[in-house]
């Protein structure tokens, strides 16, 4: 039972780390403006890199994003993916975690 609570507590932070991971790149990048020559996606990626490294997570993210929609709607979608093995591997946990959030951007294209 134990083995257990701690794959399950390894898989509940990673997850969170994803989370916010995805929504500070989502949120840097949609703070972008560029008619000023920033790019939101870069800085969405970038963003979320720094922000999963931070969470001291042994895996390593795969962060995407990309810019949907036209104005006045368009949005910065950010997405990460991981790899997760669990520490003990007695209960079945899923191989990969993934998210993905969504931000308006501020200064429409």
């Amino acid at each position: 039972m134990f083995a257990g609570s701690v794959d399950l507590a390894e898989l509940m932070m990673t997850r969170d780390a994803m989370t916010v991971a995805t929504a500070d790149g989502a949120r840097a990048g949609s703070l972008m403006s560029t008619k000023q020559g920033e790019d939101p996606v870069a800085t969405a990626i970038d963003t979320a890199d720094q922000a999963f490294a931070a969470a001291e997570r042994a895996q390593t993210a795969t962060f995407t994003a990309s810019v949907v929609g036209t104005k006045p709607d368009a949005m910065i979608v950010v997405q990460g993916v991981v790899t997760f093995e669990p520490w003990i591997g007695l209960i079945p946990m899923p191989s990969t975690l993934s998210y993905q959030n969504t931000a308006r951007l501020t200064y429409q294209p």
